[in-house]
């Protein structure tokens, strides 16, 4: 009787943390058109989201390899961030060029030296940095101001040799399922990473 009670009790707290995961994945995957209007209407309002299109390929990401709570939940942070604008920055009004270059360097992650929220994964640094420089080195070319970073861009250290290199691209050139069906993959990095010399002529690396 003891143990046809037992069993019982696990199934009844199995379904209830299935109906729970259920209900969380069905937040997460319905929210996904209330970001992107979201992110349009911010970006209309004059919230800088340069970071969008990389954190939402994170999340692809994540989804493509089988990480699934970690994709869902950083869902549901873009979802909740986008909706009370937590965080968020907006772009000032400027008055000359200098002003607008000092505001984009001062976006540099300084853990990372990348210009991307660092809890996402390393590729989604390449591009959103890679965007970041040619947007300075266009303001440095009208005001005739070298581009002098704040921090180093540290974040190359983790692939800066063939052996550390190698499973990088590896990982990202194996797509799934998930990723086949996405109108743009983290696999477009690799082409991205290309553009190294972006950061090695401007002598910021």
């Amino acid at each position: 009787m003891k143990k046809k009670r037992l069993i019982i009790i696990i199934s009844i707290f199995v379904m209830i943390i299935l109906i729970c995961l259920g209900s969380f994945i069905y937040r997460s995957v319905t929210s996904i058109s209330e970001i992107f209007r979201l992110n349009s209407k911010l970006q209309a309002e004059g919230y800088y989201m340069g970071q969008f299109e990389f954190k939402m390929l994170g999340c692809a990401y994540y989804l493509d390899k089988g990480h699934y709570i970690t994709a869902f939940s950083k869902l549901n942070q873009i979802h909740k961030q986008l909706e009370t604008k937590e965080g968020l920055i907006k772009v000032p009004k400027f008055t000359s060029k200098k002003e607008e270059f000092e505001f984009y360097i001062g976006l540099q992650n300084p853990k990372t030296g990348a210009f991307m929220d660092n809890s996402y994964p390393l590729f989604t640094y390449i591009g959103s940095t890679l965007n970041m420089i040619k947007h300075l080195e266009s303001l440095s070319n009208d005001t005739g101001q070298p581009i002098k970073l704040k921090y180093p861009i540290k974040f190359l250290n983790q692939i800066n040799s063939p052996e550390k290199l190698k499973p990088f691209l590896d990982d990202l050139s194996t797509i799934g399922f998930i990723a086949s069906k996405l109108p743009r993959t983290p696999y477009v990095e690799i082409a991205e990473l290309c553009y190294y010399n972006d950061f090695e002529h401007t002598n910021i690396t």
